[in-house]
């Protein structure tokens, strides 16, 4: 809050003083300094290895879906299937 020069000549406000905290030492910037750059560098690090099966690629993929398919299931007569045979019973 400002105050007029002539008000506080005549002794009108009390000036009062808050106490200060010391300037940090060199030591205690260094410190936080460290710290800020192990955070700074940790978000450039790359994440953990994961204990993908599949990370050697497609081919390892491909084989999983081939070793877990299981048999085709065998295919209808020419009568029930109308899109490759055009034989519906009764549609003749």
């Amino acid at each position: 809050m400002p105050v007029p020069r002539e008000a506080a000549l005549r002794g009108e406000f009390a000036v009062t003083y808050a106490a200060v905290a010391a300037p940090p030492s060199l030591e205690e910037l260094t410190v936080a300094a460290g710290a800020w750059w192990r955070r700074f560098t940790a978000g450039f690090r790359l994440p953990p290895q994961r204990t993908d099966p599949y990370r050697y690629g497609m081919a390892e993929y491909v084989a999983s879906l081939r070793d877990r398919q299981s048999t085709l299931p065998a295919s209808q007569g020419a009568g029930i299937d109308p899109v490759v045979t055009s034989s519906v019973p009764g549609a003749r």
